[in-house]
């Protein structure tokens, strides 16, 4: 079970994120995940190994298949359906494993660090 914690630290403002029912298409599956997320929250996602954090941010991101739901920011429709598709726009994700999901290790650190921008050198 995914658990989500926020508190809100100023008054009443402005949604910045909302996840309306998500669901994803293969396994291990999320069912229905649902939250907003408001400016100026402090927004913790947390659960046991197995409870589907990764598969949520994966799913967020583009990375995993989604098969219902919707993610907005700022108001506007975000169904990443690829990794690139959330960079075009402006989002980024730090692997839970970033050795073996987040490096190139047969690369060198050059390579590494230019990755991200490797399309517009």
């Amino acid at each position: 079970m995914i658990t989500v914690s926020h508190r809100l630290i100023i008054h009443q403002c402005e949604t910045i994120l909302s996840v309306k029912d998500l669901s994803t298409k293969f396994a291990p599956y999320l069912d229905d995940v649902s939250f907003d997320v408001k400016e100026g929250e402090i927004f913790g996602l947390y659960g046991l190994v197995g409870a589907g954090r990764t598969e949520l941010m994966e799913t967020i991101f583009g990375v995993r298949t989604r098969a219902a739901g919707r993610v907005y920011y700022n108001g506007k429709l975000m169904n990443f359906d690829s990794a690139k598709e959330a960079m075009d726009n402006g989002f980024a994700m730090i692997t839970e494993e970033r050795k073996a999901n987040g490096l190139f290790l047969k690369s060198d650190l050059t390579f590494n660090t230019c990755i991200a921008k490797y399309g517009s050198l």
